[in-house]
């Protein structure tokens, strides 16, 4: 294999992070232009008939867009909104090309990864344990799944799941030369992107998730993601990311105050909840060691009052039965565990059982498809490699303090989301491991932890 010159790695480094935002925006932008009729303008049209009573539309209240001609925003729609907008949420083959471009961009990191061969050689690869117990454990359940049913389509999308493994264990020579800060500019930008398709929604989107109280506008905004919760969750997902690897801290204002805005456009409980994780514990670490049991207090009792406040913040008043109700997490997490074996249960059914993209691809949702990491985990890899996976992010907040925020604020969504399949967040959770398994991070100026 020819190696490539250091110059033109130097050029390919610069174009990871232009190239992991325009791959983002890509990946749900067939979503969003259908929900706002651009692409599928008759699937737009039929929505619009079947929802609104005798079909009737309007363009009030601000003169553009398509609404239904009801004053009344309690009577009900013909269709459920989320029934009449499948049409939107399936992925047709203009889509599947646009999607194909964050496997492209994998695909292009990986190679370039192993492209910079580190200084020192990949034998300075420290935390091989809890990184290889995963790597071993991912390895059995891809056997597991070819013996099962030699089903090649679910090996491959299995894979995807663990491409934050394949980035982390090859970044080496990248992180050495090009650093994470590069990439979290590029971040930032991608947040504050995530903006500028908030009007059309508004004003063009179908209701999928039915209407704010006011003005007949759609509520819980996607942007350029295929569900509101997927931006909620990485909006507080890529600020922490941001933080932890951006030095102007002099932007995080700016920053988190866009974090707030996607949170509550979105109406993710797991960005707030994440969210609020983040501020408490940004101030804990910030405080002297005497103030730090009064700003556990104080943070406790103002999460408690905000947990409670929760479905009329976000207009959403079934929000806690996503987790505890019937169909919720925990509920679809002892199901799993009851219906499978023993054996299944410790080492898993086979890569991709259980994810949100072999349930796209095949569209038979199965059990479990992307409630959480824990379930999908546990249906690919068993509570072993569930384990391994938490394993090793402890492993990496222990040993690298700059980068904890960033990983408890992953640890926490990923009870409530496939973080693993949410691209870029997976991208991101790759690099920054690859940080903290390859080199030695500083600290935070104030950090007295080991």
């Amino acid at each position: 294999m020819t190696a490539i010159p250091t110059g033109r790695l130097g050029h390919l480094r610069a174009l990871v992070g232009p190239g992991l935002l325009l791959a983002a925006l890509l990946n749900g932008l067939g979503t969003h232009l259908k929900l706002i009729g651009v692409w599928d303008k008759a699937g737009y049209e039929t929505y619009w008939e079947l929802h609104c009573p005798d079909g009737v539309t309007t363009s009030a209240p601000v003169g553009v867009g398509r609404r239904c001609e009801v004053p009344d925003l309690s009577s009900p729609p013909r269709i459920p909104h989320r029934q009449g907008a499948e049409y939107a949420l399936h992925v047709s083959p203009p889509g599947v090309w646009l999607k194909r471009a964050k496997d492209g961009f994998a695909l292009v990191l990986v190679a370039l990864c192993l492209a910079c061969k580190p200084r020192s050689g990949w034998a300075a690869i420290r935390g091989l344990s809890p990184s290889a117990i995963l790597l071993t454990l991912v390895a059995v359940g891809a056997a597991l799944g070819i013996a099962a049913q030699g089903d090649g389509l679910a090996l491959a999308v299995g894979a995807r799941s663990f491409l934050f493994l394949a980035i982390a264990l090859t970044s080496a020579g990248f992180i050495a030369a090009e650093g994470l800060s590069t990439v979290a500019l590029w971040v930032a930008i991608l947040l504050m992107a995530q903006l500028l398709f908030v009007p059309s929604q508004f004003l063009f989107g179908i209701p999928v998730n039915g209407y704010l109280p006011f003005l007949h506008l759609p509520r819980r905004m996607a942007g350029t993601f295929t569900f509101p919760n997927s931006l909620g969750v990485f909006a507080v997902v890529g600020f922490a990311f941001v933080s932890a690897y951006l030095p102007q801290r002099r932007r995080w204002p700016l920053l988190l105050s866009v974090c707030v805005a996607l949170v509550w456009l979105s109406g993710s409980a797991t960005g707030v909840v994440a969210l609020l994780w983040w501020v408490a514990a940004a101030i804990f670490r910030s405080a002297p060691k005497r103030s730090r049991v009064r700003v556990v207090l104080v943070s406790a009792l103002v999460a408690s009052v905000v947990l409670a406040m929760l479905p009329p913040l976000l207009g959403r008043q079934t929000i806690f039965k996503g987790v505890f109700g019937p169909g919720g997490r925990v509920v679809s997490l002892t199901r799993v565990l009851t219906v499978m074996d023993g054996s299944r249960v410790i080492f898993g059914e086979g890569l991709g059982r259980g994810t949100n993209a072999l349930a796209s691809l095949s569209g038979v949702r199965s059990l479990g498809a992307g409630d959480s990491t824990v379930t999908t985990l546990v249906r690919q890899t068993g509570l072993l490699g569930c384990a391994a996976f938490y394993l090793l992010l402890a492993w990496a907040w222990r040993r690298d303090p700059l980068a904890r925020p960033f990983y408890e604020v992953l640890a926490l969504v990923s009870l409530t989301l496939a973080v693993t399949e949410l691209f870029p967040a997976n991208v991101l959770l790759g690099l920054a491991l690859g940080r903290s398994l390859w080199h030695t991070p500083p600290r935070w100026p104030n950090d007295e932890s080991a």
